[in-house]
């Protein structure tokens, strides 16, 4: 007791409480008393704050995932984009056909079948060079190849064919006479008037050869296609020539002619320094008019029963991709020495068949024929298809185009 109040008295109370709480909150290791005791409590706290910062916030790693993913769906679209684009408006012609059909409330044949298409050729003639559509006119051996694909080769080798074939050998019951009639007259038709110029521009290809071969193939379809339908079908056959001419000339050569003389003037500069948006407006123009082919052909009743039009759509696109692969191959043989361009422009124009050629020269020949509606129930289908598998080939042609493949 002596001993501990001497010790008070030489040392103030206040030395000796900080000494006493020194020696619990400071420990040489393991930490202080205080520390040791408080710490599982900090700890659980500080835990608690992280996760809930952790919860509130997403993690760099999938922030960065998902924009990773998402740059890469828009390389992918931006590289696809007419194949992409195709699905889309499939899609749409899907979900609302009355919309973009005929007749509908936006007036599409009007703003895309006639506004649009004048707008792709008056293009075309601004893009194309004097000498450029010389040289595809004075190719005489392409272009009688083109020709002889489309109005002999396709009625005699394919029209006859399946005629004979699904009347006389092979499930003869398949198709009815009729039908088998309008596969005939469609394999008589000409090439399609702006559908193989587009395609052939956006896989890369030659425009002016196709931009000529679809001129020649219509003019000359006004003479060849009646004699070839006189010919199977033994009827006389009266068109109004001056009629189809004059909407030939408005639609394709005024617009063009009207594209070169504004090549001399300073639009052409400005296409030049937006080629790109220029070529996807084009691209657009096109998926439009698929757009409006596919409304119309699922508003308008064509009048097939469901297995003569399911044996229809099943036939009609293994005879067209058949035919592509054909053209392609013969147009690629090296002994004709032709350009990728050329055989691009070919394939195109000598595979395809005009609708806007087609229906009025089937109303006119055969108007009161009550199986009109059957004879243009194959061209009906035939049109949003070509123009479909079109699209779907232009990625893989443009870069066999550029030499990025040997083949598409």
């Amino acid at each position: 007791l002596i001993s501990l109040v001497v010790i008070l008295v030489s040392h103030p109370v206040s030395t000796f409480s900080v000494g006493i709480v020194t020696g619990l909150t400071r420990q040489p290791r393991g930490g202080g008393v205080l520390e040791q005791m408080f710490a599982p409590i900090s700890a659980d706290k500080g835990q608690r704050r992280t996760a809930l910062k952790n919860a509130s916030s997403p993690s760099p790693r999938s922030s960065e995932g998902f924009g990773a993913i998402l740059d890469k769906a828009k390389l992918f679209a931006n590289k696809n984009f007419f194949l992409v684009g195709m699905f889309v408006a499939v899609a749409l012609a899907r979900m609302c056909p009355s919309l973009g059909s005929n007749g509908g409330v936006l007036r599409p044949e009007l703003f895309i079948g006639k506004y649009g298409v004048t707008l792709i050729f008056l293009l075309s003639g601004l893009a194309l060079e004097l000498s450029q559509l010389s040289a595809a006119a004075s190719n005489f051996k392409l272009n009688s190849l083109i020709q002889l694909g489309t109005f002999a080769a396709w009625p005699y080798l394919i029209g006859l064919p399946i005629k004979f074939l699904f009347s006389k050998v092979f499930l003869t019951g398949l198709f009815p006479d009729a039908l088998l009639d309008g596969l005939l007259i469609l394999t008589c038709l000409p090439t399609t008037v702006n559908m193989c110029v587009i395609l052939t521009t956006a896989s890369g290809g030659n425009t002016a050869s196709a931009l000529c071969n679809a001129i020649i193939s219509n003019m000359a379809g006004i003479f060849l296609t009646p004699a070839l339908l006189f010919r199977f079908f033994g009827a006389t056959i009266e068109l109004p020539f001056i009629d189809m001419s004059f909407k030939l000339c408005s639609k394709v050569l005024l617009p063009v002619a009207i594209g070169q003389v504004l090549r001399v003037t300073p639009v052409k500069k400005i296409y030049d320094s937006n080629s790109k948006r220029f070529k996807r407006l084009q691209e657009l123009i096109l998926l439009s008019i698929l757009w409006n082919a596919f409304c119309t052909a699922i508003t308008n009743s064509i009048g097939l029963s469901w297995n003569h039009g399911l044996a229809l759509v099943l036939l009609l696109p293994t005879v067209h991709i058949l035919s592509l692969g054909v053209l392609f191959k013969l147009f690629s043989l090296p002994a004709l020495k032709f350009a990728k361009g050329d055989v691009i422009a070919a394939m195109f124009c000598a595979s395809q068949k005009t609708l806007a050629f087609g229906l009025p020269l089937i109303n006119t020949i055969f108007e009161g024929n009550p199986n009109v509606a059957t004879y243009c129930a194959p061209l009906m289908l035939v049109h949003p298809l070509q123009l479909m598998v079109g699209s779907a080939l232009v990625t893989r042609l443009e870069k066999y185009s550029r030499g990025e493949m040997s083949s598409p």
